[in-house]
Parts: C-alpha cells; structure tokens; sequence
C-alpha cells in the first residue's frame, strides 16, 4: 500500500511550486492557509468553517502518529467549480477526471472524520467497522455472496434538473431500488445496510459535483457502477451555464466530438446540456487498481449492458466486489489515511527549493 500511496502522491503534486506562490493565494470561499511547524498546526487566521475545521482536526490527528514536515498549504473544501484557478497548487478532496492542466492537490477530505447518519454525528471509523462487520458473512465466498437481494441500488436524493436516477428499466429479476435517503424521509436508511443489495449504482452529486458516498458503497462487498457521463438537465439558468462554460472546455480539450461548443452557441433554445467523462476523483480513485475494482459506465443504456452481463457472470461479479471491498477497507483505513497524509505533506515538501522552517502564520490550532 505505500507503493500505490506514494505515486498517488507524485502524480497529483506539481513538480515545482513557489512558497510565495502559496503566501500571496488569496483565501476564497471554505479555504484556509494552514503551516505546520515542528508538528503543530496554526493558521493564518482564526477559522469557523465546520468543514475546514474537520481538515484540520485530521491534521492534528495525524501528528500524534507522524512527524510531519514543516510545509504552508492552501486547503479548499467546496467542490470543483468553486475554487476557479487552476494552476493554483491548492489543496483539495476532489477535482475532476482528466483535468491534466490541473494543478490541485488530493488530500484526504472532511467527509472521512464524520458522517451523519440520520441527525446524528458518527465518527468514520465507526461506520467503516460497521460496514465491514455487517457485510463479512456475505464474502466468505459466492454461495453467501448470492444471498444478497439482486436488486441495482441507489441511495440519495432524486432532484428535478438531473432525470438520470430515474431511467432504469426493470430487468428480470433485477430491478432498480431508488432510496431518497434525506434525513427528512421516511425511506431513510443507515448506510451500513446497503451490504444486502448486490448491484449498487453510484452517480455524481447534485448538479454533477463531488459525492462523499462511493467509498462506503464498495464498502459493502456489493459490485458498484459508476456513472461517468454527467448529464444534467438546467431551465433558464443561463448565467450558470456561462459559469462553468470555461471550466468544461478546459477539462474536456482531450475528448473528441463532446459537442461541447455547439451546444453553448445555442443558449436560448437550450433546455438541457450533456457534458461527457467530467466525474470527480478523489486521491484513493488515482490508482490502477481503482478502475480494476469498480464498473465504470457511460450512460443508461451501457449500464443495462453491463448489469445484464454480470447478472450472467456471477463469478466475475462476486471476485470483483470482494476485490473492491478489499481495496477501499484498505487504502481508507485510518491507519492508511493518515500514512498518506505523511507523504503527500513530504512529497509536497520536496517541492519546494526554498527554506520552510520559519514560523509565519501565528493562530494556533487545538
């Protein structure tokens, strides 16, 4: 695992980076300056953003296990499109799929210190023991495995602009389980009871940005498809368009006949717009063994395909969920968690030509 952690983190940290660079970045929005200096943590200025205080709150959590380097940092915890340069080295949970002129950093991300479930805060560690336990009995091996219900599972709220969730035939014995799992339905369920569904689908989160539930989905021994064509449906919300215009021409300069242009030349008679291959990764999904463990779908019609192909070939269902279970139970335990925070934070380091050993930001954190 130190191998697949370490090229991670070569691949995602750019090969030269400025410290001034990083002490003149203006702060936007859920971002934070964080320096560590002999294994403490301060900030530039006091922060009261929940999620930036849960970055941080990892951080610290780190160091009572690691020595970790004296570096500053940028952490941004919105989605993508929020944090709008690119080539600013910025660290972040998530960027999109093939965004090469990228230069933000993957780290480890908020969502891995609590989760809620139902209204009520449970710690990450809780919910990936949980999953692991309810879902042990079904992968001794593919006898237990077929005890699961064949169903195509989605957890999570269906909204009007994004028809995707819902256009999903019934087939055989298979048939789509749509949950709204909002806290506020009566459909809710705790996640951990996902295990007992063999098909799991997973789309990107509401107007196509990040989504925190991939990891607990190939949690539970279940064989997991993953939408990667992001279709999105937008009404007289033209300046949104505009918006992100310029970020998905630049992620999408490496895919041929996306239709990109065309359909933003036509801005009044648009009622919707697909963009193709922009899903967001996080750090763990960089890894060969990522795209080995996990099925990957363009559309509906390719996603009917391959469930109809692995409703058929149990055995390459059952070894690719174990195989997924194992990868993911691994690389996001704690304990490896926090090892790749320990050599993104050197590798990040190395970067650097100039001397990081003075104190410059003075808000302690605690």
């Amino acid at each position: 695992m130190n191998e697949i952690l370490a090229q991670i983190a070569e691949d995602c940290v750019p090969k030269i980076i400025k410290k001034e660079e990083i002490l003149n970045m203006p702060l936007h929005h859920a971002s934070c300056k964080i320096q560590i200096h002999n294994n403490k943590i301060y900030t530039s200025v006091p922060i009261i953003e929940e999620r930036n205080i849960q970055i941080l709150r990892q951080l610290e959590e780190v160091t009572k296990y690691h020595e970790l380097p004296n570096v500053i940092f940028v952490y941004n915890t919105m989605d993508q499109y929020s944090y709008t340069n690119w080539s600013d080295p910025i660290f972040t949970h998530a960027k999109i799929k093939g965004s090469s002129a990228c230069n933000h950093i993957l780290a480890p991300c908020f969502s891995f210190d609590y989760i809620y479930q139902g209204n009520q805060k449970v710690q990450y560690e809780k919910i990936y023991d949980n999953i692991r336990e309810k879902t042990e009995s079904y992968m001794e091996n593919i006898e237990s495995w077929n005890k699961k219900q064949d169903k195509l599972t989605f957890i999570g709220q269906l909204y009007q602009d994004r028809k995707l969730n819902t256009q999903f035939p019934i087939m055989q014995k298979v048939e789509p389980l749509i949950i709204d799992n909002s806290v506020y339905s009566e459909k809710c369920i705790d996640i951990t009871e996902l295990g007992q569904y063999k098909y799991l689908l997973n789309l990107n989160g509401y107007g196509g940005g990040w989504a925190t539930r991939l990891k607990y989905l190939m949690m539970c021994g279940s064989l997991v498809f993953y939408i990667i064509h992001y279709n999105s449906i937008e009404k007289n919300n033209i300046q949104k368009i505009q918006y992100l215009k310029p970020y998905i021409e630049r992620a999408t300069t490496h895919i041929k006949n996306t239709g990109i242009n065309q359909l933003f030349e036509k801005p009044n008679n648009m009622k919707n717009y697909k963009v193709y291959n922009l899903y967001n990764i996080e750090y763990w999904m960089c890894s060969k063994e990522f795209e080995k463990h996990i099925v990957l779908v363009s559309d509906n019609n390719d996603c009917v395909q391959k469930l109809n192909y692995y409703t058929e070939h149990q055995d390459e269902a059952y070894t690719k969920s174990k195989l997924a279970r194992d990868y993911v139970n691994e690389i996001l335990s704690k304990e490896n968690v926090m090892l790749y925070w320990k050599i993104l934070l050197e590798t990040y380091r190395s970067r650097f030509t100039e001397n990081m050993d003075t104190l410059i930001y003075k808000v302690p954190f605690s």
